[in-house]
């Protein structure tokens, strides 16, 4: 499995506090399947994004534990500021410096013009990967606008969890309900330690492979996700079956 989102990179958000926590996450993330990790730290109003602390502490990872393979990007929270920088300076932010990056919404807002935000990016052949939609009440509460977003061009990730039922009833069925419009490209850990919030994704890969067919969890915990960390478009533009069928069919 390739997990497209965890943060690994020890004292530099609320992820991982310390070198032996870093190490014993990737080593769960190893032994339950994961071969490629991507790291992806906050950038927000809390945490400073560094990119050059970040390659640092990612290559001393990779020198620690080598069999998995680490990965750099950003959890990259929409804020004027930050999307101001990344107009400028889109390899910064995005995943192995090519075309994919995670976006993150605020918890209690909409922002209102995240349409040009999404169209310029996408002009600049940069493309969004929306985090965790099913853990974001906001977004769950306007689903014509989060499925527009994805028919513009926007992916989506959802978070492992949230399969599980870590994150509630609520968070399930929206994960469930993505799943089941086929509107979702990719399944993550969106790990932070090795207890709570792990990066084990066996349990959510066999939820997947049980409801929605080994095709779909190979898309959404392998293939789409090999496709981002080489900079290449997703196969077959990343969409899996889904599982019923409705009026309306969204492409891009």
């Amino acid at each position: 499995m390739i997990d497209i989102h965890s943060h690994i990179i020890y004292g530099v958000d609320d992820g991982s506090k310390d070198l032996e926590t870093s190490l014993e996450m990737l080593r769960l993330a190893w032994e339950h399947g994961t071969t490629d990790i991507v790291a992806t730290p906050h950038a927000n109003g809390e945490f400073t994004y560094d990119p050059y602390l970040n390659k640092g502490r990612v290559e001393q990872l990779r020198a620690h534990c080598g069999e998995i393979q680490i990965h750099t990007g950003c959890d990259f929270h929409l804020s004027l500021e930050n999307v101001e920088d990344a107009f400028q300076n889109p390899a910064k932010y995005t995943i192995n410096g090519h075309q994919y990056l995670l976006v993150e919404f605020p918890d209690g807002t909409l922002i209102p013009n995240i349409d040009s935000v999404f169209e310029q990016f996408l002009r600049m052949r940069v493309i969004p990967i929306i985090t965790h939609p099913e853990r974001n009440w906001v977004i769950q509460s306007n689903r014509p606008k989060f499925d527009a977003w994805v028919e513009l061009g926007a992916l989506v990730q959802v978070t492992g969890g949230s399969l599980t039922g870590r994150f509630g009833k609520n968070a399930k069925k929206f994960a469930e309900d993505l799943l089941n419009d086929g509107l979702c490209h990719f399944i993550a850990s969106d790990a932070h330690d090795t207890r709570d919030r792990h990066p084990k994704l066996r349990n959510a890969h066999d939820i997947v492979t049980q409801k929605w067919g080994e095709e779909t969890a190979e898309t959404l915990f392998t293939a789409n996700g090999r496709a981002v960390i080489a900079g290449e478009p997703l196969p077959s533009n990343g969409r899996h079956q889904p599982a019923r069928k409705k009026k309306r069919w969204f492409f891009f």
